[in-house]
């Protein structure tokens, strides 16, 4: 019998999260999670790295955009069970858009369990990854309680029954609405950063076909969270879709003080400053 969407979605709350974890490469990254999975549950890592492999086999479990859902039935659990895994170093994934993999969503479901739920689990994992918000708070995370608490308000906002949600709407639209026309397809993204790193930011921006800054404004009168006397500079970046996940890791890495503000799509950006796309 299908589950409800309520309980389907607290299935995706990760039980164990590995963050800068060294692996090697697709396959050390699977027998990995699949140790970190049976602790607590009377199952072979061994058998559950298999089953793992195995699927991977059958085709790839990256989506592109730097992510993975690496899944697999297994018998011993009573119910699906979830990992999330950041490498410290992305890993080649046989991704469709030939990225590296830098995130990992492991699932591991009941052997005999139904179908349907497998399936709509994965619908789900695909909806739950369209929160651009959400991927970009699990991307810089800096501690196990902060992905725990991403994913938690992330499904919370999945399985809301309201149409919108006023604090997140501008997070919400789904990959497919994106790619309805080239004005979807891109983003606006604010980022602050100390001056000294605005010329940084500007050489990353330059590697990205399509991605450029819009605007650079001095914060004259703010102070930055880390309580520095540096003068900081709001960037509003323009990316298209495809490059937003690497852009991000790139800026994260590079410019560790800086902060990430406001994703708004472009079709917003230009309303609210009462422009019209050519």
């Amino acid at each position: 019998m299908a589950k409800s969407l309520d309980l389907l979605a607290a299935w995706l709350q990760p039980k164990a999260i590995l963050l800068e974890t060294q692996v090697r490469d697709r396959s050390h990254a699977l027998q990995v999670a699949a140790t970190a999975i049976c602790q607590g549950h009377s199952i072979d890592p061994v058998r559950t790295f298999r089953a793992l492999w195995r699927r991977e086999q059958a085709g790839s479990t990256a989506l592109g955009g730097g992510f993975a859902i690496p899944h697999a039935r297994m018998a011993g659990i009573a119910q699906p069970t979830a990992l999330f895994m950041r490498p410290r170093t992305a890993i080649a994934f046989d991704a469709p858009d030939g990225l590296p993999v830098s995130q990992l969503l492991v699932l591991v479901v009941p052997e005999g369990g139904a179908s349907d739920d497998h399936l709509q689990l994965l619908a789900l994992v695909a909806r739950l990854l369209s929160d651009l918000f959400f991927r970009s708070e699990i991307a810089t995370a800096a501690s196990c309680a902060e992905v725990e608490d991403a994913f938690r308000s992330a499904i919370a906002r999945l399985t809301s029954k309201r149409k919108s949600n006023v604090a997140y709407a501008a997070y919400r639209e789904y990959l497919g609405e994106y790619r309805k026309s080239s004005i979807s397809a891109f983003h606006v993204l604010d980022v602050i950063v100390a001056t000294g790193d605005v010329r940084v930011v500007h050489q990353i921006i330059l590697r990205f076909a399509d991605a450029s800054v819009l605007r650079c404004e001095s914060l004259l009168h703010e102070r930055n969270s880390h309580e520095t006397d540096a003068l900081r500079v709001r960037m509003m970046i323009r990316l298209p879709l495809s490059s937003y996940a690497p852009v991000l890791h790139e800026l994260v890495e590079a410019v560790p003080s800086g902060e990430i503000g406001r994703l708004i799509t472009w079709r917003d950006h230009l309303a609210r400053r009462r422009l019209r796309h050519v």
